[in-house]
């Protein structure tokens, strides 16, 4: 939805006794001051029209195009993602009527990229925010924001025992592993 406010302004506004506003979609108002607000829920074009009456009986008639132009929808996949991983980005899911001039990505403060289709390696673990926004050839943008959570590797190793072996002997392996699942 969106509201628009309108304002009729006028150098002779002492002698105007009431604005009629038809909003181009079968509702009006009937204003005194000039002012009124009006919430469109559809995309269109409208034929906005404002007839203003004077005390003296005279009116005057004044009409302007609104255009709503819809917003584009904004869809893409974020998954949780091992440090070091080089995570692809997709937004082809994402739709506007008219088509769509820009993706711009931004990667919490870390980088950004541009397109229909990116990817990023975080430097560090942790929890960031991956933004996209979607602008669409009609001027319009929207965008969405989803968390990705890179995770610290896991540190393989382990050590055994005997060191010095000798066929035949048994060997005992431990583990020394850190940030792994045992």
């Amino acid at each position: 939805p969106v509201i628009f406010a309108f304002d009729s302004t006028s150098d002779l506004y002492e002698n105007i006794e009431s604005i009629r506003y038809d909003f181009g979609d079968n509702t009006f108002s009937q204003t005194n001051n000039g002012r009124a607000n009006k919430l469109y829920n559809a995309t269109g074009t409208y034929n906005i029209v404002a007839t203003a009456f004077s005390n003296e009986g005279c009116f005057n008639t004044r009409q302007l195009t609104l255009i709503i132009n819809p917003i584009p929808t904004v869809a893409f996949r974020a998954d949780s993602i091992c440090l070091g991983t080089r995570m692809e980005f997709d937004a082809s899911a994402s739709a506007v009527e008219g088509g769509i001039a820009d993706y711009l990505w931004e990667f919490d403060t870390l980088g950004t990229g541009t397109g229909v289709t990116t990817s990023f390696a975080w430097p560090f673990n942790g929890t960031f925010n991956t933004k996209l926004t979607v602008i669409g050839n009609n001027g319009c943008s929207n965008t969405l924001t989803k968390q990705v959570k890179v995770f610290q590797l896991p540190k393989a190793d382990f050590t055994f025992d005997p060191e010095l072996l000798v066929k035949g002997d048994p060997i005992l392996f431990t583990d020394a592993s850190e940030n792994a699942l045992t």
